[in-house]
């Protein structure tokens, strides 16, 4: 999968899945929607908008199945997985 093709951003912490943003837009990297855009940054993306779901919203309609769940496969860099390859990972 491609950072241009996200639709969702996963937040895991020691494995376990703790916050889910869904519907994010991908964007290239600018000074205008990165705070943090180096030269460095150039051509990468960041990602803008969507539903933020934390622990706090459990009881909130529309509240993500797989929170809490733990993933497989992880490493400490940053992972782009398909829905289905997503699934496949929850342990």
């Amino acid at each position: 999968m491609k950072a241009n093709l996200v639709k969702r951003v996963v937040g895991v912490a020691r494995g376990q899945i703790v916050c889910v943003i869904e519907g994010v837009r991908p964007e290239l990297s600018t000074e205008i929607n990165n705070v943090v855009h180096s030269e460095e940054k150039q051509g990468r993306y960041v990602f803008v908008g969507g539903i933020v779901w934390q622990p706090n919203d459990l009881l909130a309609p529309g509240f993500p199945d797989f929170m809490f769940m733990h993933l497989r496969n992880l490493s400490a860099k940053h992972k782009y997985m398909t829905d289905e390859e997503l699934f496949l990972n929850l342990a």
